[in-house]
Parts: structure tokens; C-alpha cells; sequence
């Protein structure tokens, strides 16, 4: 205890000498060569002590040396090592704030462009290298000059990226790509490539673009509240029909499983849920069972994100049907063995 005393006085000691006596010129002269070096030479040694470095380093960086240091950090992001990739993603949330008081968001519209332009062009390293990236991407500072780029870039890379890889960072993105003041762009490329994407004959594309969709309007409460919200519902209205259309007929069959159903009910509004023979038919008594009733076509569900949407379909289901539940007690029964399916067979504790 008194050794780790002693260490973390010593860096709040060498902090404070760095935030006190390093000048623009010591460090553009002397330090910035000996940083790039070694970088350059090991970076798994010296990326986290050029992050504590930068975090108290007082003054605003030229962009000559951050481009200089941000190529090294997308390099550093793409060897095997997980540690240096998590150490590059710091230093660059480190390095990203040391910018111009006059102009606080400088930096990140040099580092935008860089970041997206190897997953765009596909000349990024691998999987580890993008995730990488996107954190990175994900971590600046929503703003007119940074957000269009985003936009651009991201509904380019959903039609290329699994999934997978792209869901984990939907709602950061989203929230990057809302700048107010490119807000009629942003929905104009999302609904033109949305409610084409949606209905893709590839899987890994729709099923991407039908997560974009639904993470869209279940981040941000608000959004039909606005005239640009409403035309985007009304714009993807059609491509959510058509899921719903396509895969309710043959849940346990179709080639993307139930998720593209479970999201568009998770969605969907009051006018247009009454007017849709697929969620209406769920409160309906019959010989064949719903697609968010069934448990054969629940019980195949196992990826978390599935389960998520699963759990929103039913949560609007239970809303929107409640005066139906209240009179039907086998309909009651069979939504309820949907959240006691989840809570004791999801692998995922988050919906368990």
C-alpha cells in the first residue's frame, strides 16, 4: 500500500511538471521526436505513458503533430496485441481533447476522415483493427464539421460491416451523427439508404439496416416529435411492412430468423400496428401461433441483439394489447413464457 503510495504521487508530481513547465516550444523541438520514436519502436511500452503525458499537457496541439501522431495510433490499433489496440483507443480520447480553445473541434475533423477512410476503402487490418477505429470514431464530440463526414461514411460501411461488429457502436454513432445543424442531410442519406438496404436479398445487409432503423428510433425518444423524424417513419414505413410481411408468413424459416419482425413491432406506431395483418393477428386466436408467440421460433433466438429486440417486441405487445391480455388469459400465458424464456434461457445476463 505504501509502494502504490509512492507511484501515484510520483505521477500526479510529474503531471503537474508537464502541465507547469512544458512549453509549446520544448515540446515541438525536443519531445514530439522522442515520442514519435517511441511509438514507432514499442508502442506496447509506450502508449500508456505518452497518454498520461498528453493528459496533462496544457496546450492546444498543431495539426502537423497530431496527424503525425494519429497515424501512428491507427497503426498501433491494427497489430494482434489487444492491450496496445485498447492503449491506441486511449491515447487517442487523450489526444483528441488537445485542441484549440478558438477551435475545440480541429482535431476531430482531421481525425474523422482518417479513421473511416481504411474500413471504407477495406484496406483496415481485420475485424480488431475496425472495432478499434469505431470506438475511436465513436468517442468525438458530435458537431456540424464532424458529423456529415459520419454520416457519409457509416451508412457506406453498414452495407460492408457484419453486423456485429457495427451494433455495438449504433447508439455512440447515432448520437455523433446528431448535429442539429446537418440534420436534414443526415436523415436524407439514412431514409435513402435505409428503405433501400432494408428488403437486401443479403442477409447480413438487411439485417444491419433493420438494426440502424430500430436503433434509430428507440435511441432517441423524441425523434417523431420532429418534421424530419416523421418523414423518416414514413419513409421506412413501407420496408418495415415488408419484413414483417416476408418473414411472419415462415418464422422458423426465414433466412434471416424472427429478428427483422421483433424489430419492427419494437417500432412501429399505434396507426400503423392496427392496420397490419401480421402484429394484429397476435392478439387473434388461431391454429397457427404468432412469430413473437411461438416458442419454437423464440426459442432459436440466441444472440444478445436478438434477444434485445425480443424483449421490445414483446414489452410493446404487452402496452398496445393490454386490453386484449386483460380479457384472454391463454394469450396472457403465451406472452408471459416469452419473459420467462428470456429471464432463466438467455446466455446473456444484461436480458436476463
Amino acid at each position: 500500500m505504501e509502494e502504490l503510495f509512492f507511484v501515484i504521487k510520483f505521477i500526479d508530481d510529474f503531471q503537474r511538471l508537464i502541465s507547469t513547465f512544458i512549453t509549446i516550444d520544448n515540446f515541438t523541438k525536443t519531445i514530439a521526436p522522442t515520442i514519435e520514436k517511441a511509438l514507432l519502436r514499442s508502442p506496447e511500452y509506450s502508449l500508456p505513458v505518452v497518454t498520461q503525458f498528453f493528459s496533462a499537457y496544457t496546450h492546444p496541439l498543431a495539426l502537423d503533430s497530431f496527424q503525425k501522431l494519429l497515424t501512428q495510433i491507427i497503426s498501433s490499433a491494427k497489430l494482434s496485441n489487444p492491450t496496445v489496440r485498447t492503449n491506441s483507443v486511449d491515447f487517442f480520447k487523450v489526444l483528441i481533447s488537445c485542441s484549440d480553445p478558438a477551435d475545440p473541434h480541429n482535431l476531430a475533423r482531421v481525425a474523422v476522415p482518417e479513421l473511416v477512410s481504411l474500413p471504407n476503402s477495406g484496406k483496415s487490418a481485420g475485424p480488431d483493427h475496425r472495432v478499434a477505429l469505431y470506438t475511436m470514431l465513436a468517442s468525438v464530440t458530435p458537431t456540424a464539421g464532424v458529423s456529415l463526414p459520419v454520416i457519409q461514411a457509416i451508412t457506406t460501411l453498414i452495407a460492408k460491416e457484419p453486423h456485429e461488429v457495427l451494433q455495438r457502436f449504433w447508439q455512440r454513432l447515432w448520437c455523433l451523427m446528431s448535429s442539429s445543424s446537418s440534420e436534414r442531410a443526415r436523415f436524407q442519406l439514412i431514409r435513402f439508404n435505409s428503405s433501400k438496404e432494408m428488403n437486401s436479398p443479403k442477409i447480413a445487409v438487411r439485417k444491419s439496416f433493420v438494426g440502424l432503423a430500430g436503433s434509430i428510433f428507440t435511441n432517441d425518444q423524441m425523434l417523431l416529435e420532429t418534421e424530419n423524424g416523421l418523414a423518416l417513419a414514413k419513409a421506412l414505413l413501407p420496408s418495415f411492412e415488408t419484413c414483417l410481411k416476408n418473414v411472419s408468413s415462415n418464422p422458423l424459416n426465414a433466412s434471416g430468423g424472427p429478428f427483422e419482425d421483433y424489430v419492427a413491432l419494437g417500432v412501429l406506431l399505434d396507426a400503423a400496428i392496427s392496420q397490419n395483418s401480421a402484429i394484429s393477428v397476435i392478439t387473434t386466436t388461431s391454429a397457427k401461433q404468432s412469430f413473437l408467440l411461438w416458442d419454437k421460433a423464440y426459442q432459436k433466438v440466441t444472440s444478445e441483439e436478438d434477444e434485445r429486440w425480443l424483449l421490445r417486441a414483446a414489452d410493446v405487445a404487452l402496452q398496445y394489447f393490454s386490453h386484449d391480455l386483460a380479457k384472454n388469459e391463454t394469450l396472457r400465458s403465451q406472452l408471459g413464457h416469452v419473459y420467462v424464456h428470456l429471464a432463466i434461457e438467455s446466455l446473456h445476463p444484461e436480458i436476463r
